[in-house]
């Protein structure tokens, strides 16, 4: 088994999959901790916790983060921020499951491999990648009236990739 995590500053995104099936996943909502290292430390708490009901999880994958961002739509705080709560989560799967059995990948590699397909053509692609999701794994997301979808759900979508990514390279 494997989890996926996909980590910001706000929402955990996780999921546990194994070659054939989404196992479980979900959201953390982290935004009302105000302090970067109260979120780390809720953050390990909560995957301590959740990781019992899964012992047969053995790798993790996250994202690479930072290696491109979306311009002017992200601040120089926010990446800071970004970078360190990923850093501290990075160093808390290295000690639970060792450097061998981390997987790091780019959302749009981990797309590709995973979905099919890394870009979606202009379209907006949290609301792409969410409907793959559903319909190749079965999973059901919460989306909104406008067909956004709703808030940690794109969180979900992405950690649901991420957990699949080990089985398809």
């Amino acid at each position: 088994m494997n989890i996926g995590l996909d980590i910001s500053t706000k929402v955990l995104g996780y999921a546990v999959s194994t070659k054939n099936k989404v196992v479980d996943c979900g959201f953390h909502d982290i935004s009302k901790i105000d302090d970067l290292l109260g979120k780390y430390l809720e953050i390990e708490r909560f995957l301590n916790e959740y990781l019992e009901k899964y012992p047969e999880v053995e790798t993790a994958t996250l994202e690479d983060f930072l290696k491109s961002f979306s311009g002017m739509r992200t601040s120089s705080n926010t990446i800071v921020k970004l970078t360190k709560i990923n850093t501290l989560s990075e160093w808390y799967v290295y000690q639970r499951f060792g450097r061998e059995n981390m997987f790091h990948v780019h959302p749009s590699t981990a797309r590709k491999h995973v979905l099919g397909k890394g870009q979606f053509g202009g379209k907006d692609t949290k609301v792409e990648v969410g409907k793959l999701v559903e319909s190749k794994y079965g999973v059901n997301l919460k989306w909104t009236k406008a067909g956004n979808l709703s808030k940690g759900n794109d969180d979900i979508a992405d950690a649901v990739v991420l957990s699949k990514y080990p089985f398809s390279i």
